[in-house]
């Protein structure tokens, strides 16, 4: 395709969120909406970015653990991956883990998902790899086939559990518990609470590659929609909120615009904005109480040293 040109999906939820959006009081749209192609690699730009060092830090710990995850997770094990874009951290997984039989990688992004899938079937042969197309907070269907005996590990690495509202996460891990039973887990990485200027930094990179992230939402609702509307009339902007334990992402207006879709038209003041991802993060102690609450009573913690990162495996029994 030429360079500029993006191969969107046609897809229902879009539309209903965005107008459902743009006619609230409180603008607000999915951060799923963020992961179409385009945005997909743009948030692979930002964890190779200097400011934000999620990505590096939990590399760092899983390089250094995961001799010891594996041989917690055992011999023969099926892996369920939420949101697995490129699959980079799966491999480090996936590369220690003792004869895995199943790989399941699950995106949002088609596009993403089979370019995923037919990489990792052709480097690791031996492994059943079967992508599963969809949305990770909707409930997650496994063909008996799949199934099988084998014990069934969900992963879920980047602190992606923080772009959740709480009740969602609290939801997710639910059904995650469900889903791989009494034998199985659940390994997902954390980002906790440190210094506010180490956390804002993280989301406002000099080379403003987080800002076109979220600004592709505007271009999304352009190509797929039909929207009309001044892209240069709006900013990107995040902020630390004390209240919700999280850096807030909006899409600005600077001056006074429309957005006009399927005929209507939504004004913007100055300063209106719509918010597009909360990027919560977690006290530990806190986050263990509550996943004992919810279905996993044992856990398993490793840190960096700074104590910035968690990867936790819960466990079931």
């Amino acid at each position: 395709m030429p360079d500029g040109q993006h191969e969107y999906e046609t897809d229902e939820s879009f539309r209903h969120d965005v107008v459902e959006a743009l006619t609230s009081d409180h603008r607000r749209i999915s951060s799923k909406h963020l992961y179409d192609a385009r945005g997909a690699s743009l948030f692979e730009e930002i964890c190779e970015l200097p400011e934000y060092y999620p990505t590096r830090t939990e590399v760092g710990i899983l390089r250094a653990y995961l001799p010891e995850i594996a041989k917690v997770l055992g011999v023969g094990v099926r892996v369920l991956e939420y949101g697995s874009g490129a699959s980079v951290k799966t491999r480090l997984l996936l590369d220690h883990l003792e004869s895995p039989l199943v790989y399941h990688p699950m995106d949002i992004s088609r596009q993403q998902l089979a370019e995923t899938a037919l990489k990792l079937g052709r480097d690791y042969p031996e492994l059943d790899v079967e992508p599963l197309h969809g949305d990770f907070n909707a409930q997650v269907e496994i063909s008996s086939a799949a199934r099988g005996d084998a014990p069934l590990v969900a992963f879920f690495p980047g602190s992606t559990l923080g772009n959740l509202d709480p009740d969602d996460a609290n939801n997710l891990l639910r059904r995650t518990r469900s889903l791989v039973g009494d034998r199985g887990g659940f390994l997902l990485g954390l980002d906790l609470v440190k210094e506010v200027s180490v956390m804002e930094e993280a989301y406002a990179d000099s080379a403003g590659v987080t800002a076109a992230f979220n600004l592709n939402l505007l271009d999304r609702m352009v190509a797929e929609l039909g929207a009309v509307l001044d892209r240069g009339a709006f900013r990107f902007e995040s902020s630390w909120s004390d209240v919700q334990s999280a850096i807030e992402s909006r899409i600005v207006a600077t001056r006074s615009t429309v957005i006009e879709l399927d005929g209507r038209t939504h004004p913007f003041a100055a300063g209106d904005f719509i918010h597009t991802e909360n990027s919560r993060k977690f006290d530990l102690d806190r986050f263990l109480a509550d996943a004992t609450t919810l279905g996993f009573p044992r856990s398993k913690v490793w840190t960096d040293d700074a104590g910035w990162f968690a990867v936790i495996l819960l466990q079931t029994s």
